[in-house]
């Protein structure tokens, strides 16, 4: 039934499997812990893990000064309503807790790239306050224990039926964003500049040649990271908000689907500048090789850059572009369906993160190490580091 409602059962019958196949392993692995165990054994052995992650969560929160931190991150649009929306945090901490409060945030929006569900911004906000506290450490309830998140139904944040969710992530990455900016200012040892976008998907759709049927090509897309304290963004890396991803190979692409990889490659000057630099987006360009092909986006950060920090400069922005083979590119950050010619190239940008620290901080070595590796160009090393090689 699961794969009679998909467009394409190749696509997805593996995968399908494979989670049936893990969720079979899991079941006989209870199974066997209830064997050789008993079920009264096994939960004093679970409360104990979740008090032990519990108490390391407490311990790493009273590190951070208690105080009330706001802090906004934009999103470009909903997707109907072509106009960037802020979202807003208030986060308190106390002693060995932390409330983060979401109830500021605008009524729920028209556009399924403007709203977040209740559970969406839960989890969104669980990540960010991982990330600040002990990203390494053992994961479980446990560990979220020590967390309040409190929003208002009715908001963009909560909202309710029949207020469309689907591509929930742009919003998803704004509310980490914010979580991360506001305990940063509390900490800056904690902080991290602005990513350069959610998932920023690209679905290629047609008629392939080589088969006689349909395909769809899909891929999440990677770009730069923000800076933090002491650690330049990192190049090229999947989002945050889908951390469990990663990018289709050219010759996977080129093998499978009727397209041609014409070009990739990390965008020179997409890092903001700081001392401690953002990391690099990723320019990527398909030429179409088959007949009745649409191209499907939902881009975000082609209008508001991905933020610096403490004086940092701002990253690259992202953006989908087509040339029909005139020459001219075309904007198409957030598109359905559109109609695209046998030869045409399509464009896929991600941004840079954003950079922490002023520039002029930087290490010297570090600025001609950039340009040497083509990060950074000699121009840019001299407007925004003051490097003259």
């Amino acid at each position: 039934m699961i794969l009679s409602n998909t467009r394409l059962r190749a696509n997805n019958e593996g995968d399908l499997l494979a989670q049936l196949a893990a969720c079979n392993v899991g079941e006989q692995r209870v199974e066997e812990l209830i064997r050789d165990y008993s079920w009264p054994e096994l939960d004093r052995y679970v409360d104990s893990l979740r008090d032990y992650a519990e108490a390391q969560a407490r311990a790493e929160i009273a590190r951070i000064p208690d105080g009330v931190y706001e802090a906004e991150t934009w999103v470009d649009s909903d997707g109907v309503v072509d106009e960037p929306f802020p979202i807003p945090v208030r986060v308190t901490v106390n002693g060995t807790e932390i409330e983060v409060d979401f109830t500021s945030a605008g009524d729920q929006r028209a556009g399924g790239c403007g709203n977040a569900t209740w559970a969406s911004t839960t989890a969104a906000a669980s990540v960010a306050y991982k990330c600040v506290t002990l990203p390494h450490a053992i994961t479980n309830q446990g560990f979220y224990r020590p967390l309040k998140v409190v929003t208002r139904p009715g908001s963009l944040l909560h909202p309710m039926p029949p207020a469309p969710v689907t591509i929930w992530g742009d919003v998803g990455l704004a509310i980490i964003e914010s979580v991360l900016r506001a305990i940063g200012s509390a900490d800056p040892a904690r902080a991290v500049a602005g990513f350069y976008g959610n998932v920023d998907g690209l679905a290629i759709a047609g008629d392939d040649p080589r088969t006689g049927g349909n395909y769809i090509h899909f891929s999440p897309y990677a770009g730069g990271w923000g800076a933090r304290d002491r650690k330049d963004g990192v190049n090229g890396l999947c989002p945050i908000i889908n951390g469990d991803n990663s990018n289709v190979p050219c010759e996977v692409v080129e093998n499978r689907y009727p397209l041609r990889v014409d070009r990739y490659e990390l965008v020179q000057d997409s890092g903001g500048a700081g001392a401690f630099r953002g990391g690099l987006g990723i320019r990527i360009d398909y030429r179409v090789l088959s007949e009745n092909t649409t191209v499907s986006a939902s881009l975000d950060r082609y209008r508001v850059r991905p933020p610096g920090i403490f004086g940092g400069g701002d990253g690259g922005l992202s953006g989908l572009y087509v040339d029909r083979g005139d020459g001219v590119w075309q904007p198409a950050h957030k598109v359905a369906g559109l109609p695209v010619p046998v030869g045409a190239v399509v464009s896929h940008r991600t941004g840079g993160g954003g950079g922490y620290g002023d520039p002029h901080e930087r290490d010297p070595a570090r600025v001609a190490a950039d340009v040497a590796d083509g990060y950074v160009s000699e121009q840019e090393a001299s407007a925004r580091y003051g490097f003259d090689g």
